[in-house]
């Protein structure tokens, strides 16, 4: 099959962004793309129902939680994913498998000398409780 013109499969279900380039400002350091080492990994199952899915999400919250334990920092992607021609052709042309992708997590060290993360607000434990 050959890859059909940018705009030949209709509107993107994605976000349009204009064209145009912004000034991007210095890289400081421990900021830039290599400085990372980050990876994508796949989540992919045999089949594409429920249970795989399900399966997907596991394997996804056991993913997480290891790359935290480490110290990594992870970013789920999905949006991909979400359009059926591009989930056909990563998994066909880029990954060359016969499962279905499910997920991209990228997975890297976090930014150094990178300010912490502000606590997020939770409910008091008697607004979660149930008696």
């Amino acid at each position: 099959m050959a890859a059909a013109p940018i705009g030949a499969l209709g509107p993107s279900p994605l976000r349009r962004f204009v064209r145009g380039e912004l000034s991007q400002p210095p890289q400081q350091l421990g900021h830039g793309p290599s400085e990372d080492a980050a990876e994508l990994l796949v989540v992919a199952t045999p089949g594409d129902d429920d249970l795989n899915r399900l399966r997907a999400g596991e394997a996804t919250s056991a993913v997480l939680l290891a790359a935290t334990r480490l110290g990594l920092a992870t970013t789920p992607l999905s949006q991909a994913l979400e359009v059926p021609v591009t989930r056909e052709r990563l998994q066909r042309d880029v990954l060359h498998i016969p499962e279905q992708p499910q997920l991209l997590i990228r997975v890297g060290w976090p930014a150094s000398g990178a300010a912490a993360l502000p606590a997020t607000p939770r409910r008091s434990l008697a607004h979660t409780l149930l008696r």
